[in-house]
């Protein structure tokens, strides 16, 4: 039956910021199943992030012009729950950067 073959999708991102003191980019991509059963659907999403700062003015000398690269993988597993017509709850495991942590919400569907 199809209601157990996930729903796959992927997403790439990014974004960049620039000041008077320092510049950033950021970079993303995501990989996400999901599965449509009936009240309850699971989740597991994997991403991965390129991060670049660099300063371009301080007023610490040997501060201007140095930069840093992070990278850092993320990962959560979980699921949305509807017990009620319009209403979801979501709730995940989640793995950032190596930092283990936990996601929850609630929301309104129209």
């Amino acid at each position: 039956v199809d209601i157990f073959l996930p729903n796959i999708s992927v997403a790439a991102f990014g974004d960049k910021l620039n000041h008077k003191s320092f510049s950033a980019t950021h970079g993303g991509f995501d990989a996400a199943a999901t599965w449509s059963l009936p009240i309850i659907k699971p989740f597991f999403v994997a991403g991965y992030d390129v991060t670049t700062l660099k300063v371009s003015a301080a007023t610490t000398a040997g501060v201007a012009g140095l930069s840093a690269t992070a990278r850092g993988s993320r990962f959560s597993v979980g699921a949305e729950l509807t017990p009620f017509p319009f209403i979801g709850l979501r709730a995940a495991y989640t793995l950032r950067h190596g930092m283990p942590g936990f996601d929850a919400g609630l929301g309104v569907k129209f």
